[in-house]
């Protein structure tokens, strides 16, 4: 849209140009009027008056033509300085966009991870309460079933002792004959009667002992469930702290390798900054008189912010006092020595250098 606006205005500029210029030809094309014959010298003088006219107009018509291009090729600045706004505001709210797409979507991510464990959940407490209402339907099965058993001996013995009331009224006479007999029934009776109190135990210890076998296998699940999840939680903060200390030597392999670069940047500026000292100094050096090769000299420079020397010492002597002196002065002339900042604390203030012309 702005490309369209833009070749738009573009296309109202050049017509408006041509336009001007268009106007100011037809200006100066316009015929003058025809002047009455007059003496020579006010001929002279009215062309002189017409040419300085024309030169102010043309002049005029120039600076208005100029006016009016800077006035165009400002609206054009603006209109293109727009269109960068509007492209810059245009990438920054789809960024933004961009950015909410994804916020959304770790949204749902943890909204539908959420949901997984509230179904996990849910039916972790619906097994527990199908498991306690089998509990409780069991333990009240066994009550109905002892009640009946009681209630069941109760009759039978209810029974059983009016049977007997009737055969002592009925067998009276018998009596003498029927003792032993009925010794015999009762101890058989009693022993009837103990087996089946002993099977009824029997039965109520195994339900019960079915119970806490029940019980104990809930609670060494649960201790399972508990040991597993805490297994995860221990994998989960390994594997936090791997990748931590992975990142840990990753940054201090970065950081030794820029340490190593900036260590041979720096020894490189060094050894250039005494080349080009060194280079200086020669350049400022004028061989003095009776000099011979093959003389050197080590001088001590001492220097002050920005490379410039302080103060020249010689330490150890060429043995030619006046080869050491221009030496000296060639070192002071060459002040300041080009000595970059950032490896200026390098030298400590002070540079030891070996003169060799």
């Amino acid at each position: 849209m702005w490309d369209k606006l833009v070749s738009f205005l573009n296309a109202i500029i050049v017509h408006a140009i041509l336009l001007v210029i268009m106007f100011f030809t037809l200006a100066n094309s316009t015929p003058k009027q025809t002047l009455s014959p007059t003496p020579k010298q006010h001929i002279i003088q009215a062309v002189t008056i017409d040419e300085n006219q024309w030169r102010a107009a043309t002049q005029q018509r120039k600076n208005d033509e100029k006016r009016q291009i800077q006035r165009l090729r400002f609206q054009q600045h603006q209109l293109n300085q727009k269109k960068r706004q509007s492209e810059k505001k245009e990438s920054n709210e789809i960024l933004r966009l961009h950015k909410l797409r994804q916020q959304k979507k770790r949204e749902e991510e943890r909204l539908a991870k959420l949901k997984q464990r509230q179904k996990a959940e849910a039916k972790r407490l619906k097994e527990l309460k199908r498991k306690k209402a089998e509990k409780a339907r069991l333990k009240k099965e066994a009550l109905e079933r002892k009640r009946i058993a009681k209630a069941k001996e109760r009759e039978r013995k209810r029974i059983a002792k009016a049977k007997r009331k009737a055969k002592r009224k009925a067998e009276l006479a018998r009596l003498a004959k029927a003792k032993e007999r009925k010794k015999a029934q009762e101890r058989a009776l009693a022993e009837k009667k103990r087996m089946a109190e002993e099977q009824a135990m029997a039965e109520e210890q195994a339900r019960l002992a079915a119970e806490r076998k029940q019980r104990a296998d809930e609670r060494r699940k649960a201790r399972r469930l508990a040991a597993e999840r805490k297994q995860r939680a221990d994998e989960r903060r390994k594997a936090r702290r791997l990748a931590a200390e992975r990142k840990q030597r990753a940054d201090e392999r970065i950081a030794a390798e820029k340490k190593r670069k900036e260590q041979e940047r720096s020894a490189g500026l060094i050894e250039e900054a005494k080349r080009n000292i060194q280079d200086k100094i020669k350049a400022q050096w004028i061989r003095p008189r009776g000099y011979y090769g093959g003389l050197s000299c080590v001088m001590e420079i001492r220097l002050k912010p920005g490379g410039v020397v302080k103060r020249v010492n010689i330490i150890r002597s060429s043995g030619n006092r006046i080869f050491d002196e221009s030496a000296r002065r060639a070192a002071y002339k060459a002040s300041p020595l080009p000595i970059p900042n950032e490896v200026f604390d390098e030298f400590e203030k002070e540079l030891i250098l070996r003169f060799k012309p």
